[in-house]
């Protein structure tokens, strides 16, 4: 476990080492306009990792095709006229694009209201658990990386009328969108399965005391 360790501490300084010295340089020299950094949440290393996965965004029709191969779209399931919903998400897409989405929509959610409104939706209204929620909201990011490479313009921070708002006054309001702790609680996988048990107990207790 300690040898464990210390190579994901040795792996962690290295990479750091190469994104200063060689990513970071090489990205603004062959994208030296480029506004991804512009979403909050994208640093310029994501921003690099976007670049260097997606090269010419006009390859992707539509945005839902984008969101689609990046693999946080949930995977489709149809009978009929019916679309079955909350199933996982698929298994397509790269998986250094979708972490690097994940983690930059856990930052988003603090300075963008919109998507901290999304988490919180997904959250309270929904009952979804943490990581679903921030999946949830990676599908946004998603949505703007597409937007910005698309029409070649910087990322604007608005409120939920659409409003174009500072960082700070985004930053301020994300605060009306805190998940209580008693949500996550209730939310997390642990509680959804006792209380799923629960309920079959409950119900096999009422079959047997319906058969004698």
């Amino acid at each position: 476990m300690r040898q464990s360790l210390r190579l994901q501490e040795q792996y962690a300084q290295e990479m750091k080492i190469l994104t200063n010295a060689k990513i970071v340089p090489l990205y603004k020299t062959l994208y030296p306009n480029c506004q991804l950094t512009t979403i909050k949440g994208i640093g310029i290393q994501s921003a690099a990792i976007y670049r260097a996965f997606i090269q010419d965004i006009n390859r992707f029709a539509n945005v839902k095709k984008f969101r689609s191969w990046c693999g946080i779209v949930p995977r489709s399931k149809q009978s009929g006229n019916q679309e079955s919903k909350g199933l996982p998400l698929t298994k397509a897409g790269p998986n250094l694009i979708k972490a690097t989405l994940y983690c930059n929509s856990e930052v988003a959610r603090q300075w963008d209201v919109q998507i901290a409104k999304v988490y919180y939706t997904q959250m309270v209204d929904y009952g979804k658990h943490h990581t679903q929620a921030i999946c949830a909201c990676a599908s946004h990011i998603a949505s703007r990386v597409y937007t910005v490479l698309k029409e070649q313009r910087p990322y604007e921070l608005r409120d939920l009328q659409g409003k174009p708002i500072t960082d700070q006054e985004s930053k301020k309001l994300c605060l009306q969108y805190r998940v209580s702790q008693e949500v996550r609680n209730r939310n997390n996988k642990r509680f959804r399965k006792n209380r799923k048990d629960h309920k079959v107990e409950v119900r096999m207790q009422r079959q047997e005391q319906q058969i004698k």
